[in-house]
C-alpha cells in the first residue's frame, strides 16, 4: 500500500518506530545488567564479558552498510520487520545459552538486527515528514537510543532479580515480535512496490568496489591508526 498519508497517520508510525527503536536498544543494553549472574552461571572470565558487550557493537558497525543499501533497494518496511524480528529472536536465544559461544553468537546477531532496523527506519520515519515536523521527528526517532539504553539496564536488573537472567532476556524479546507485523504493514509514502536488480541498482548508485574502496578505506585508514 502506497500513497501519502494522513498526518494522523504520519504520527501513528513515527511513534511506533520510535518505540521499536526504544525496543531495540533495551535488547541491546539489557545484557549489561546482567552480567554478573551470566558470569556465575556459566563461569565466564572479564574477558569474555567485554567480547559479550562488544560483538554487538561490531556486527552492528558491519552490517549497517549492507543493511542500508537492501534498504535502498528494497521494502524498507520489509528490511525494518525482518530486523526486528532478528534481534528479538537473538535476544530469545540467549536466554537459552549453555556456553559462551551461544551467548556471544546470540548477541552478536542482536547488532544484525539493530543495524537492519536503525538506516531503514530514518530513512523511512524522515519520508513521513518531508518539510515541516522532519527535525521534530528524527528527534523523537533518536529519543529512543538513550531512553532505550538506560530502560534496558533498569528492567534487565528488575527482572533478574525476580526471574533470574533468563527469564529476563526471553521477556524483553517478546515485544518485538509482537510489533513486528505492524511494522511490516506500514504505509511507504514515497515508494510504489518494486523488485530492482541489485547489481543494476549497485551500478546506478556508483557503488562498485573499486568506488566503495576509494570511499571507505581512508574511513578505515583513520579508525586504524585512532587504535595504535
Amino acid at each position: 500500500m502506497t500513497g501519502a498519508p494522513s498526518r494522523t497517520y504520519s504520527w501513528y508510525a513515527l511513534g511506533l518506530l520510535a518505540f521499536l527503536n526504544l525496543l531495540s536498544f533495551v535488547n541491546r543494553n539489557v545484557i549489561f545488567a546482567l552480567f554478573d549472574p551470566i558470569k556465575r552461571d556459566l563461569r565466564l572470565t572479564d574477558t569474555q564479558l567485554g567480547w559479550l558487550a562488544s560483538g554487538y557493537v561490531l556486527v552492528f558497525a558491519l552490517a549497517a552498510l549492507p543493511f542500508g543499501l537492501l534498504g535502498d533497494l528494497r521494502s524498507r518496511r520489509g528490511v525494518i520487520a525482518w530486523g526486528v524480528v532478528l534481534w528479538s529472536a537473538c535476544t530469545l536465544a540467549g536466554g537459552f545459552a549453555t556456553d559462551f559461544g551461544q551467548l556471544l553468537l546470540s548477541r552478536a546477531l542482536v547488532g544484525a538486527g539493530g543495524a537492519a532496523f536503525g538506516a531503514a527506519a530514518q530513512s523511512l520515519a524522515a519520508d513521513y515528514f518531508p518539510s515541516r515536523g522532519r527535525a521534530v521527528a528524527m528527534g523523537i526517532l533518536a529519543a529512543g537510543i538513550t531512553l532505550g539504553g538506560v530502560v534496558g539496564i533498569w528492567l534487565g536488573g528488575r527482572l533478574e532479580v525476580s526471574y533470574g537472567w533468563r527469564m529476563a532476556l526471553v521477556s524483553v524479546s517478546i515485544p518485538g515480535f509482537v510489533l513486528a507485523g505492524p511494522a511490516a504493514r506500514l504505509i511507504d509514502p514515497v515508494r510504489p512496490p518494486r523488485t530492482i536488480s541489485i547489481l543494476a541498482a549497485w551500478s546506478e548508485l556508483g557503488m562498485g568496489l573499486t568506488a566503495l574502496a576509494r570511499q571507505f578505506l581512508p574511513l578505515l585508514g583513520g579508525l586504524a591508526v585512532g587504535t595504535v
